[in-house]
């Protein structure tokens, strides 16, 4: 499986696999999400095949830690090893601990995503949130952190302020401090 680096040809179509794969509160607008392609500590990665985008991974590089804020495969192809091998490949070529976010709530849904992400090693912790919502909806999503961290150098004590400040452009209590 060959990962590759998203031409930007290509944004429209994965745009497409994110609006499928994803509520809107979970992704910025569309010219918001474009315009994070000219963002360097902004990388989107790609299966293609047959020139057609299976998979990909939407990460920020944190500088101790890269966040991983979308993974998503095509619909018609979830359930197939796809999303494992696509991961697993991802992982194997990165060395800085990856932290992604997983709804934390009692459905076969997101025990299921839950149980994903532990075959492929990632960890389980105990920090908590609502995640602040991309569309200023009032929807409420409880997310809990999940982690890969191959070299044991992850500071888990400050994954949650930098992801706030970082990505969701506001202090933990909500406050925003910047547009998205």
């Amino acid at each position: 499986m060959e990962l590759t680096y998203l031409d930007k040809k290509d944004f429209e179509e994965l745009f497409t696999l994110m609006t499928r794969s994803f509520p809107s509160a979970e992704y910025r607008k569309k010219e918001k999400q474009y315009a994070l392609l000219d963002d360097s500590n902004y990388e989107l990665t790609v299966y293609k095949d047959e020139g057609v985008i299976k998979a990909f991974i939407a990460i920020w590089k944190l500088g101790s830690f890269v966040f991983a804020e979308h993974l998503a495969v095509l619909p018609e192809l979830r359930g197939g090893g796809i999303g494992s091998k696509f991961l697993k490949e991802y992982l194997s070529h990165i060395s800085t601990p990856v932290v992604l976010e997983v709804e934390d709530i009692d459905d076969d849904i997101a025990k299921r995503r839950i149980i994903f992400y532990q075959r492929l090693g990632f960890k389980l912790s105990d920090i908590c949130y609502n995640q602040p919502n991309f569309d200023n909806s009032d929807t409420i999503i409880p997310l809990r952190i999940m982690y890969y961290d191959k070299t044991n150098t992850l500071d888990l004590s400050s994954v949650k302020n930098t992801i706030f400040q970082k990505i969701y452009k506001r202090s933990e209590n909500g406050e925003n401090t910047n547009e998205h």
